[in-house]
């Protein structure tokens, strides 16, 4: 919009009033203002979750509506069924398996959520929270993935294609204009303004087994022809692929604006403020405290006053915050939003996970070995996320001039064809041939090799592993006679129940570990995988498992852990400010460690 004869762009104001609140909340309360920020948000969003949720199931037949279009779709791009994803290129058995790698090996590595792993009275507590943890996202997984399917549905389903065909329309001519900005592109976008008016209604015809994949979709006639009127512009590739990303993004949101009815239009997006807001509280604190703690100062010599630190402290924080701002500002983010995800985190998990696991207990790690780690998973994260912004505008066309085409390609076949369906490399001008969660997990494996290769070039003297745990020789000089055995003692140890546990502590754990491997593992998944291996399940079959595991279930959950935390919650909230005002302050308590 116009201010006198300025420019202003609405994201960047939107974006800074949203910063600017969340700072504003950061400097003035600190982590404890943010943390009943964050309890007060889940509380008001555990009945918005409930109500966006039942009413998706009320407004979609899932066998009759959502089920069809999920199903409508070729040979090894299946939405439903877990044996036939092989022809999909990004989210197949590989985006699994390398997603669990880094949740084992990053566990609680993610500095992002700072204090909050510890955030509790005691240790007992925190172990305890962890533990609820693991019930209290029942409502809202589930507006999610209804969310996800619901928009699927609408937008391809014949009951909503004259819906769906406005949605295209509109998207695609907000999405060109944002990413075709440039005078010389103008004509370009008006022309193609008019040609998305003229795209006529389309319907599959379930009937005659149409379906929908990544090549033969109802939104290509949008992209193709954008491509296509671009491709020949100065910087008409890299608007091209900026438009693909936009639209891929923002086609939920859009639908959803048409498929909620007002009111529910209004608690979603309240909830996204909720949302929006909370995180960025929580990361400009985590990140700030981060570079204040652990950068600055361990480099300073002299301690610094109370009233210095504190200072120290929201400067970080207003720097982490002018950070993101010209990040986000400037960068165009071209992949996937989860992938996006994975391939930042790995700029500091990348390298920090392999550290922490095996500096924590391993007995020769040493320093260089941490450093050499650290920078080396960095650098291989930050170095995909800029070959895939500059691939389509500047790296493919410089391979091209260089007429390294075909032995490039034929390098990235080669290497990935081990792995071929579900890593599959190829030089294309569109896209940087290696995802982000590859991407991701070659950072991590490369760390891996990294802190052993060089720890065992470096180290001179292994670490005393007993002396740091207090274990043997060093120990108490107490012995404990050997315990009988006993499946009830067996159980105890596994859950990790000792003398802190009260009787609805036991409960929780107990609950917590039926349902999760119990119910989860075994009988969800175990007893399933068995199944398939007799008789392989058809498309139908899936779409009843997952009403069942994905809904069903988890509603009755979520109705339970909704009441449960909305009272425990509030309880515990009150609580904490009872305790806030009899709190001793200690101004020595800095998060330094001293040497005594």
């Amino acid at each position: 919009f116009q201010v006198g004869s300025v420019t202003v762009s609405t994201f960047a104001l939107a974006m800074a009033v949203f910063l600017g609140i969340a700072l504003f909340i950061a400097l003035t309360g600190g982590q404890i203002t943010i943390m009943v920020t964050d309890c007060v948000q889940g509380l008001l969003s555990y009945p918005m979750y409930a109500v966006i949720v039942f009413y998706i199931l009320w407004k979609f037949n899932w066998q009759g509506q959502m089920v069809p279009i999920l199903e409508a779709r070729p040979a090894g791009e299946s939405f439903l069924n877990p044996y036939s994803i092989e022809k999909l290129r990004d989210f197949n058995l590989f985006y699994v398996f390398a997603g669990l790698a880094v949740t084992i090996l990053g566990r609680m590595s993610w500095s992002g959520s700072q204090g909050y792993y510890a955030s509790a009275k005691n240790a007992h507590e925190q172990k305890m929270g962890g533990l609820l943890g693991t019930w209290k996202n029942g409502f809202s997984n589930m507006m999610y993935l209804l969310m996800a399917i619901a928009a699927y549905t609408f937008m391809n389903h014949a009951d909503f294609s004259g819906a769906a065909r406005k949605v295209r329309c509109e998207l695609a001519t907000k999405a060109v204009a944002d990413a075709a900005r440039a005078p010389e592109m103008q004509p370009a976008v008006i022309k193609l303004k008019d040609y998305y008016k003229t795209v006529p209604e389309q319907k599959l015809d379930l009937a005659k087994g149409d379906v929908i994949s990544a090549k033969k979709n109802l939104d290509n006639v949008y992209k193709d022809k954008t491509t296509e009127v671009l491709a020949d512009l100065p910087g008409g590739k890299s608007a091209s692929q900026v438009f693909r990303t936009i639209y891929g993004q923002m086609l939920v949101p859009v639908a959803l604006r048409e498929l909620l009815p007002v009111g529910l239009t209004g608690i979603f997006c309240a909830l996204m403020l909720f949302l929006m807001i909370s995180t960025d509280t929580t990361y400009i604190h985590s990140w700030g405290s981060i570079l204040a703690q652990d950068v600055i100062m361990p480099l300073r010599k002299k301690v610094m006053t109370p009233e210095g630190h504190l200072k120290l402290l929201r400067v970080c924080l207003a720097f982490v915050c002018a950070f993101a701002f010209w990040f986000s500002l400037n960068f165009a983010q071209v992949d996937y939003l989860l992938m996006f995800q994975q391939i930042t985190g790995a700029i500091w998990m990348g390298g920090a996970s392999p550290v922490i696991v095996f500096g924590l207990y391993g007995r020769k790690g040493t320093p260089a070995a941490a450093f050499v780690t650290l920078i080396g998973g960095s650098l291989i994260a930050v170095g995909g996320i800029v070959m895939q912004s500059t691939w389509v505008e500047h790296i493919y066309p410089w391979i091209i001039s260089n007429n390294w085409g075909e032995s490039v390609n034929a390098f990235l076949v080669t290497v990935s064809a081990p792995f071929d369906p579900y890593i599959k490399w190829s030089l294309t001008p569109d896209k940087f041939p290696i995802n982000s969660q590859e991407l991701t997990f070659l950072s991590m494996l490369a760390s891996v090799i990294l802190y052993f290769v060089v720890s065992f070039l470096t180290c001179k003297k292994p670490f005393n592993l007993e002396k740091m745990l207090h274990r043997g020789i060093y120990g108490d000089g107490t012995l404990k006679a050997p315990e009988k055995f006993s499946f009830r003692k067996i159980g105890r140890s596994i859950l990790g129940i000792d003398p802190n546990y009260t009787k609805g502590d036991k409960i929780l754990a107990w609950s917590v570990f039926l349902y999760s491997l119990i119910y989860g593992f075994i009988i969800c998944f175990i007893a399933i995988v068995v199944w398939n291996v007799f008789y392989k399940w058809p498309d139908r079959w899936w779409s009843h498992y997952f009403y069942w595991t994905r809904l069903i279930v988890p509603g009755i959950v979520a109705v339970i852990s909704t009441v449960w935390f909305s009272i425990g919650g509030t309880k515990d909230l009150i609580q904490l400010f009872r305790d806030l005002k009899t709190k001793q302050e200690d101004a020595t308590d800095d998060g330094r460690v001293e040497n005594k």
